[in-house]
C-alpha cells in the first residue's frame, strides 16, 4: 500500500528510490531520454474569473488529458509544476532511441487530440476552452534530491530540462501545440517542419525548433 501512494505522489521510480531508503540530499543520477515538458495556457487569467474549487476540476481535467497518453507510451510523469507537467520515456540502449522518439510523439499528438475534444465538449458547457502546448527533447537531465536539510524533493536540473522548458513557452509564442528541438527531430523518423532559429532566454546558442508535419 506504500509503495501504491509513493507511486501516486511520486513518479514509479522516485517511488521505488524513496521506500528503498534512497533519500538522502544531493543523490541522484543522470538520465538519458525524451524530456516532455507542457504547460496550460492563460491559466493565471482563468483562475481570476472562476472559483478556485471550479479551477481544481479544470487542472484535474487538463492533467487526465495529457498524463494518460504519456504513462499509455511507456513514459513517465515525473512532475507536476503549478500547471505544468514534465516527463520523460527513458532511453536505457540508444539503439532504441527512434521508438522511443516514436512514442513520445505519438503520446503527445494524443495529448493534443485530447485537449481538442476537452476544449469541444467545454464549448458545448458554454466554458472557455483550454489552450495548451507540448516540448520534446532529447537529453541529459540529473533526476535526485534536492532541497534543504529538513524539506527535500526530487527533481530534475540540468541543461536539457532548461532547453525543454524555454522550447514549451516558444511553443506558446510561435502558436504551436507541439514543438521539437533539432536533437529530436534528428533521432525521429516522423517527418518535421523547421520554424526557425531562435535565441532563448538562458541557453547560449540559438536553438532550432521544429512542428511535426
Amino acid at each position: 500500500m506504500t509503495k501504491s501512494e509513493l507511486d501516486l505522489y511520486l513518479d514509479h521510480e522516485a517511488g521505488r528510490r524513496v521506500y528503498a531508503g534512497d533519500i538522502q540530499r544531493g543523490d541522484g543520477k543522470t538520465i538519458h531520454s525524451v524530456l516532455w515538458m507542457c504547460d496550460l495556457r492563460g491559466s493565471t487569467s482563468l483562475s481570476d474569473r472562476i472559483p478556485l474549487d471550479f479551477l481544481i476540476a479544470v487542472l484535474n481535467d487538463y492533467f487526465e488529458a495529457v498524463t494518460g497518453p504519456i504513462h499509455a507510451h511507456g513514459g513517465e510523469v515525473l512532475k507536476f509544476i503549478g500547471d505544468a507537467v514534465l516527463g520523460i520515456f527513458r532511453i536505457a540502449d540508444e539503439s532504441e532511441i527512434t521508438e522511443i522518439c516514436e512514442r513520445a510523439l505519438g503520446a503527445a499528438e494524443l495529448a493534443v487530440a485530447n485537449m481538442h475534444i476537452l476544449s469541444r465538449r467545454r464549448g458545448r458547457e458554454d466554458k472557455v476552452p483550454l489552450y495548451f502546448s507540448i516540448a520534446l527533447h532529447v537529453g541529459d537531465a540529473m533526476h535526485g534530491n534536492v532541497g534543504a536539510h529538513d524539506r527535500i524533493d526530487f527533481t530534475v536540473i540540468g541543461p536539457a530540462f532548461n532547453l525543454c522548458a524555454r522550447l514549451e513557452a516558444l511553443a506558446e509564442s510561435l502558436g504551436e501545440k507541439l514543438i521539437c528541438s533539432a536533437d529530436f527531430a534528428a533521432a525521429s523518423t516522423s517527418e518535421m517542419r523547421s520554424v526557425g532559429s531562435h535565441s532563448l532566454k538562458n541557453v547560449e546558442n540559438q536553438t532550432k525548433a521544429f512542428v511535426p508535419v
